[in-house]
Order: structure tokens, then C-alpha cells, then sequence
């Protein structure tokens, strides 16, 4: 496909707080090129009656307090700072079987199959996943690697999901890749800090236009650049 690059340079976007003096940033899906140029675990104290007529009554409404919410369902809108944010279900991300195949539908699952990964990536830490789709040319990767390990290195992790993917198509297929054209929700997502109460918030929130190069190797997808509109 040959050297590209992205119009513009990597966009940040540190976390909105209004209580706490804490330094935390993250870069969201900004422009990046390939020459180097984007839910924690928690809980909720219950307090149950201690009689004993009370112990099932109790035992059943903390069941209910700490039944986590769905990722897909967590919405951040609902808590300010210094609130303590409830338990998050955590889906770990599977490929789709369209992935099987490098064509329009394959490309698209495996675009769709990226969003999931740094989804899970920024809400557990375990970049695993990412670093394995991450081609070596991808800068974006490597930025957003590292402010994934500087955030659990901080103990302020992000809870909650952090992009929706609301639209996927492709541009054109290039000689050895993917070029796709995505419409990317941007969350408003939490961080909070040891006792899962919310330092602040990712400023950067809304729907964007975006394109993404991918490329399938042998050993499956490869993602090579994520950021801001750079083929029209």
C-alpha cells in the first residue's frame, strides 16, 4: 500500500476532574502513520441486616446491589466526581468468523474486532491482545500501549467502555491492505482511583469520522494506523 499518513498528529485527551489534583491522560484514536507516528473489576459495600430474620432478605438484596452491569449497558452520565462507580461485567473480545476470510467482511470484523480489544485493553490492563494485532509500524499502538500501562501503573484505571463503533464501511482495499471508513462514539468514560471512587472523566466525547488501515498477514490481522479522515 506504501507509506501514508494521517493528516494530523496524535490527539490526547486528559480526563475531566474537578476534586482531586491528579495528573492522568490518555490519547484517544488520533492521527498516526506508519512510520511511527485509542470494565475494571470493581465492587459496591452492601450493608446487610444483621438478625437473623433479616439474613435471607439481606443476603438476596446484596446479591442483587453487586450483580454487575453489563459492559455494553454502563453509563458513565450517571455518576460524578467522588462517586464509587458499581461492578462492570468484563467480556473478554472473540474474533469474529469473518475474519477467516480477506475480504470486504472479513475487514470490517476485524475492524469492529479491534475496537473490542482496546476496549477490553483500556478497562482490564491486559494488553496482550492489542499488542498482538498491533503491527510494527502502527505509532498509534504504541502510544496508546503505554498510556494503557501508565494508567493501572497510577492505580486510576478507566471503567466502562470507551468507543462504540456506530458505523463500519470500506474505503478501498489496497495492495497488501484495508483502508475503512468508521463513524467512532467517543465515552465520556470514568477513572477512578483505588477505592472506585471517579477522579474525572475522558474529556474527548462524541461521534467522529475516522479511518483505519489494516492489513492480513499470515497470522491473521494487523492493525496499521487509526486516526482522523486522511483519504477522501
Amino acid at each position: 500500500m506504501g507509506s501514508m499518513s494521517f493528516s494530523r498528529g496524535l490527539e490526547s485527551f486528559p480526563f475531566r476532574r474537578s476534586l482531586v489534583a491528579l495528573v492522568v491522560s490518555a490519547v484517544v484514536l488520533g492521527g498516526c502513520s506508519d512510520g511511527g507516528e485509542e470494565p475494571v473489576e470493581v465492587s459496591k459495600t452492601v450493608e446487610v441486616p444483621a438478625d437473623a430474620d433479616g439474613d435471607a432478605a439481606g443476603s438476596e438484596a446484596a446479591a442483587g446491589e453487586d450483580a454487575p452491569i453489563p459492559f455494553d449497558e454502563f453509563d458513565p452520565s450517571e455518576y460524578e466526581v467522588g462517586d464509587v462507580v458499581p461492578e462492570v461485567e468484563i467480556v473478554k473480545p472473540v474474533e469474529y468468523p469473518e475474519m477467516a476470510n480477506n475480504d470486504e467482511a472479513g475487514a470490517e470484523a476485524a475492524a469492529q474486532y479491534m475496537i473490542d480489544v482496546l476496549n477490553y485493553s483500556y478497562a482490564t490492563g491486559d494488553i496482550s491482545d492489542f499488542e498482538k494485532l498491533s503491527d510494527p509500524t502502527c505509532g498509534m499502538c504504541a502510544s496508546t500501549l503505554k498510556i494503557i500501562n501508565d494508567f493501572y501503573e497510577e492505580e486510576t484505571p478507566p471503567v466502562g467502555p470507551v468507543y462504540k463503533t456506530e458505523d463500519i464501511a470500506i474505503y478501498s482495499k489496497g495492495y497488501d491492505g484495508w483502508i475503512l471508513d468508521l463513524t467512532v462514539h467517543y465515552y465520556e468514560t470514568p477513572v477512578v482511583n483505588e477505592k472506585r471512587e471517579v477522579l474525572g472523566f475522558f474529556e474527548k466525547s462524541g461521534s467522529f469520522a475516522r479511518q483505519m488501515v489494516i492489513s492480513d498477514k499470515e497470522g491473521g490481522w494487523f492493525l496499521r494506523a487509526f486516526g482522523e479522515v486522511a483519504f477522501e
